[in-house]
């Protein structure tokens, strides 16, 4: 009899497991060859999945090359130590991948034995097996952060290496301790800040003077803002103070599925840690406290921080390099005569150094993109070019489209319900955050489910009056206030691509309220400004396309 053709599939949650000093791997091949024996199957195939959970396996790009390599005719069989290698997500993703299976005529074989999804009877085992992989899961994690507690409350270090703060070490046996390199200009940064001259670019170089690699990172650079919250760390003063915790949901994941960490909450009152770890600490808790006051008075009496601050920048997080694709940011110079020069200048420039694009000046970029706001976007010829691309472009979507898309959107409320409670349950969060988010979440589920029920291709109702008597103020756009201009582009104009004074593309948002969500339409303004037209006031030409 021929060999039913195979799949093999091998996941670790971890690159520590996938290491030569562990046999995870070896181990799983090991039970794989004995199924492939048993069964009289053949491998055709094999996938290995590293540093992905079984919660978010659907993101691994090896997951989804299995999901397509079944749909061979020719594959017959997936082959996996046991069921949480494929699959520790919740229920309703579990089932996506059975009823797959299922239409594949694909047979899932383990170390427990066959399950055809195709059976009633093995569909059933397939849902048991799955909810029993999820509650595995929930059990271990549960189990891991309750003994990461307790280590904590010991006082003792329950993490990884990058998680310690700057400068400072810990051992088994030893605890916490200071490293040299980190003790003397430790205390010079402090001797800084109680003299009262708080120059946190001038302490972060010195900081950066000790040499202290990041674990994390591998490097030794320190911002002005990693300077303060060095300096704002209680383990200084010998105490270690826990008064954030990770919460024990879904970790964060990258494109890939790989894991990126959990988010992390504050903790309630009653479960903030606080131990001294450290005999011999560094500083005084009178001089520590002395330093988080002034450093807190400097915070307070920022220009950022005084009432009635207006920033003199209108773009600013509007604006997008037509080079490379980074946001603009401001910035601002002091010359000879402590003339302030104000410029929007490329993260790419000036951050990685990968663009080329200039600096622009503030006085003469935003007049440019006033007259262009003012001009285009209140024509009714561009407005009408904008109409009949985004009438074509939602012609294109039939209702099957349609219909995928909300029941996608279902599905992510009803995970992100279950997330709720999950947190509730956890402690993360009280009972009235909790009704507050559930109420929130329902009420867009039950608006997703009667759309899915009604199922009727939804028609732009956008034309061109509505858009002139919603963009008609926009005609003395030039002659309103800073804050006035923010608040509109917060609405109507979310980005605005630029370089060396040319715009390549702005695009608009329409909020129609009577549908309850919004709708974006963006209009590509094709206008390639030389740097002659601000100031001759002519004005370009232009014509409306998609982004």
């Amino acid at each position: 009899m021929k060999p039913k053709r195979a799949i093999e599939l091998i996941r670790v949650s971890t690159e520590e497991q996938a290491g030569d000093d562990r046999a995870s791997i070896p181990s799983q091949q090991t039970v794989n060859r004995r199924t492939v024996q048993a069964f009289g199957l053949e491998i055709v195939r094999s996938l290995q999945i590293v540093d992905v959970s079984g919660a978010s396996i659907m993101a691994a790009p090896e997951m989804q090359e299995l999901m397509r390599l079944v749909e061979d005719p020719s594959i017959e069989a997936v082959v996996a130590r046991d069921f949480s290698r494929l699959s520790r997500e919740r229920m309703s993703v579990t089932a996506g991948i059975l009823e797959h299976f299922e239409d594949n005529h694909i047979t899932l074989y383990t170390q427990d034995g066959a399950l055809n999804p195709a059976d009633f009877a093995g569909m059933l085992m397939g849902t048991f097996r799955g909810l029993m992989s999820y509650k595995e899961r929930t059990d271990l994690l549960a189990k891991m952060f309750a003994a990461k507690e307790e280590k904590r409350r010991r006082g003792e270090f329950a993490q990884g290496p990058a998680a310690l703060p700057w400068g400072v070490g810990y051992e088994k046996g030893r605890g916490f301790f200071y490293l040299p390199q980190a003790e003397e200009v430790v205390r010079r940064a402090y001797q800084v800040v109680l003299s009262g001259n708080v120059n946190y670019a001038v302490i972060a170089h010195l900081l950066h003077g000790a040499g202290i690699v990041n674990v994390k990172s591998g490097t030794v650079s320190l911002t002005d803002r990693g300077a303060r919250s060095i300096l704002s760390n209680p383990i200084w003063m010998g105490w270690r103070i826990v008064d954030h915790k990770r919460t024990g949901g879904e970790h964060y994941t990258r494109h890939d599925g790989r894991q990126a960490g959990r988010r992390k909450v504050r903790r309630a009152p009653e479960e903030v840690i606080q131990v001294r770890v450290i005999d011999r600490p560094l500083l005084s808790e009178a001089d520590w406290k002395r330093a988080q006051e002034v450093m807190a008075h400097k915070a307070a009496r920022h220009w950022r921080s005084q009432p009635g601050y207006e920033t003199r920048f209108t773009y600013h997080g509007h604006l997008t390099c037509s080079l490379c694709g980074e946001m603009l940011y401001s910035s601002h110079t002091t010359g000879r005569h402590h003339e302030r020069k104000d410029f929007y200048v490329c993260k790419g420039r000036r951050v990685s150094h990968t663009c080329d694009a200039p600096y622009q000046r503030r006085e003469k970029l935003e007049p440019m993109l006033d007259g262009l706001l003012a001009r285009e976007l209140s024509s009714r010829a561009f407005l009408r070019t904008c109409i009949d691309t985004l009438k074509k472009r939602e012609s294109r979507h039939d209702g099957q489209h349609r219909t995928q898309r909300l029941i996608s959107h279902v599905h992510k409320l009803q995970a992100r319900r279950e997330k709720v409670v999950d947190i509730y349950l956890e402690g993360a969060i009280g009972r009235e955050e909790r009704d507050r988010r559930l109420a929130d979440v329902d009420r867009d589920l039950q608006t997703a489910q009667s759309l899915l029920l009604q199922q009727q291709p939804a028609q732009p109702k956008a034309d061109v009056e509505s858009l002139v008597d919603l963009l008609a103020p926009l005609a003395e756009w030039e002659y309103w206030s800073v804050e006035q201009k923010r608040r509109m582009l917060a609405t109507v104009v979310p980005d605005i691509i630029v370089a060396n004074y040319q715009v390549k593309s702005l695009g608009i948002r329409l909020h129609r309220d009577e549908e309850r969500h919004t709708r974006a339409a963006s209009c590509r303004s094709a206008i390639l400004h030389r740097q002659g037209h601000a100031s001759s006031g002519r004005r370009p030409r232009s014509r409306g396309s998609t982004q």
